[in-house]
């Protein structure tokens, strides 16, 4: 499940495309309007390999496997599908990520 990773690149790219337009967005941090990932960011994968087997990992190292990971991408999940309807401590969670 690479949601992330496409969540934060249309977020790039949305930002760039609003630059770009001379769109001014009220949630822009830097000067000039464009963005680009963070350098050194990991790239974090939370992979199902069934309801109760999975796989956490980075882009060189493997950090959780079995069960601890697939309690780690149902909680993921649930708290991410919270914050998009709105669920105020699930939103207050994921608000530093974006």
């Amino acid at each position: 499940q690479m949601i992330y990773h496409g969540e934060e690149m249309a977020s790039v790219a949305v930002a760039n495309i609003e630059a770009a337009e001379g769109v001014i967005s009220p949630f822009q941090l830097s000067q000039n309007g464009n963005r680009e990932l963070e350098p050194g960011t990991p790239f974090l994968c939370c992979t199902s390999l069934g309801p109760l087997d999975g796989m956490f990992s980075t882009q060189t190292e493997l950090i959780a496997t079995g069960t601890l990971a697939a309690i780690q991408k149902q909680m993921i999940e649930a708290t991410k599908m919270g914050a998009l309807k709105g669920d105020l401590a699930c939103s207050a969670l994921w608000y530093p990520v974006h």
